[in-house]
C-alpha cells in the first residue's frame, strides 16, 4: 500500500523539522521520517542571537527562550595568541544575546512544532529506498512506500539521497575530524562565555550550557592530541565522548526533478564557521520554500537552479573564511585542490 503526501522529509533533526514546518506553514501535506528515537547526542548548544528571527518565522522563539539555559553577550577569542572578547552588538536599544539551548531540548520543540502543525511524523522509522516514477518520488520505509511530489533528504552525514543517486561530491579540505563531548562543572568555575581558542595544531571549543555542564569541541589537523582541551583535562566526564567527519564537501548538485538535499546533507564545514544549525534551519526552510513555489507555478528546473546556486554561494564562502582563518596559526595550512567524487 502506497500513501501519498506533498513532501516527504528523511531526517528529523533541525534542516528535517524546519523544512517540515515551513511546508505545513505554506499549506502542503507533509511526512516526516526520523530513524532514531530521541533524545540524541548531537554538537551545536551555542546559538547566535541572530537566529532569533528564524525562530520566529517557525513559530518556536518562544519556546527556545524558555529552553534557554544561558544567555551569552559574546565569545572570549584566543587565536593564535591574540585573546579578545568578541561581542554580538546590538539591535536597536537592545544588547544581542546568544542562546545555550540543548540540542535534545531544540530537536523536542522543532518536532513539537511540526507535530502541531499536523506534519506525519513516522519515528523510529527507516526510509530503505527511493525511486522516482512519473511525476512523483517514492520513498520505502519500514512502515510502508510513500509517494510525494517531492522528496527532501535532511538526512546529515548519511547523505541518504546522494548515495543513492550516486550524486557527485566536492571536497575542499583535507580529512577532518572532530572530537566533542561534556563535563561536569565545578562550584568555583567563573567562567561563563564561551570560549575559541587556536593554535598550529588546530582549535577547541568549550561552552557552559548549564550551571553544572559544559559542553566541548576539538579540531586538530598536524596530530592527534587527545580528546578534551588541555584547559578541562581535570573535569569529570559526562559521558563518553563523540567523534563526527567534519571534512569540508558539498553534493555539487542539491536539487533536482522531485528532490532537495538541505543541511549537512547538502553541504557541510567544520564548526569553527559557528553556524551549523541556523545554516541547516534556513537550508530547510529554502528547500520547501522552492517546492512551495513550484505547486504555485514556478518552473521545476528554475527552483533547482536557484537552490544549487543559493547552497554553492554560502559553502564557498565559508571555505574562504575558514582557509584564511586557519593560515593565521599555520601558514601551512591549505585546502586541498578540489576533488569531485561519487557518493558511495
Amino acid at each position: 500500500m502506497i500513501s501519498a503526501t506533498d513532501i516527504v522529509v528523511v531526517g528529523g533533526g533541525p534542516a528535517g523539522t524546519s523544512a517540515a514546518i515551513w511546508g505545513a506553514l505554506s499549506g502542503r501535506s507533509v511526512t516526516l521520517i526520523e530513524r532514531a528515537e530521541f533524545p540524541r547526542a548531537r554538537p551545536g548548544e551555542t546559538l547566535h542571537p541572530g537566529i532569533t528571527s528564524i525562530f520566529e518565522q517557525l513559530g518556536v522563539v518562544d519556546a527556545v527562550e524558555d529552553a534557554c539555559t544561558r544567555r551569552h553577550r559574546g565569545i572570549m577569542v584566543n587565536w593564535g595568541g591574540r585573546s579578545e572578547v568578541s561581542q554580538f552588538g546590538a539591535s536597536g536599544l537592545n544588547e544581542w544575546l546568544g542562546y545555550q539551548v540543548g540540542r535534545a531540548d531544540l530537536d523536542a520543540i522543532l518536532m513539537a512544532r511540526a507535530r502541531k502543525l499536523g506534519v506525519a511524523i513516522l519515528q523510529p522509522c527507516r526510509a530503505v529506498d527511493l525511486w522516482f516514477e512519473k511525476n512523483v518520488a517514492v520513498v520505502s520505509t519500514e512502515q510502508g512506500n510513500i509517494a510525494a511530489g517531492y522528496v527532501i533528504d535532511a538526512s546529515g552525514q548519511a547523505t541518504w539521497l546522494a548515495r543513492r543517486e550516486r550524486l557527485q561530491q566536492e571536497i575542499a579540505s583535507p580529512p577532518l575530524r572532530a572530537r566533542y563531548g561534556y563535563c561536569a562543572l565545578p562550584e568555583e568555575w567563573t567562567d561563563s562565555l564561551p570560549r575559541l581558542s587556536g593554535d598550529s595544531t588546530g582549535w577547541w571549543w568549550s561552552a557552559p550550557i548549564s550551571s553544572a555542564s559544559l559542553a566541548w569541541m576539538r579540531l586538530t589537523w598536524s596530530a592527534y592530541l587527545g580528546d578534551k582541551p588541555d584547559s578541562l583535562a581535570d573535569l569529570r566526564d559526562l559521558g563518553p565522548n563523540f567523534g563526527a567527519d567534519v571534512t569540508w564537501k558539498r553534493v555539487r548538485t542539491p536539487a533536482g526533478p522531485h528532490f532537495f538535499i538541505c543541511g549537512d546533507a547538502a553541504a557541510i564545514v567544520d564548526p569553527c564557521s559557528s553556524h551549523g544549525v541556523l545554516k541547516a534551519l534556513m537550508s530547510g526552510m529554502m528547500a520547501a520554500f522552492q517546492i512551495n513555489s513550484v505547486y504555485a507555478g514556478l518552473h521545476p528546473y528554475k527552483a533547482a537552479v536557484h537552490y544549487g546556486r543559493w547552497i554553492e554561494t554560502w559553502w564557498k564562502k565559508d571555505v574562504a573564511y575558514l582557509s584564511a582563518l586557519y593560515r593565521q596559526l599555520d601558514s601551512g595550512w591549505d585546502s586541498r585542490p578540489r576533488i569531485v567524487a561519487k557518493s558511495d
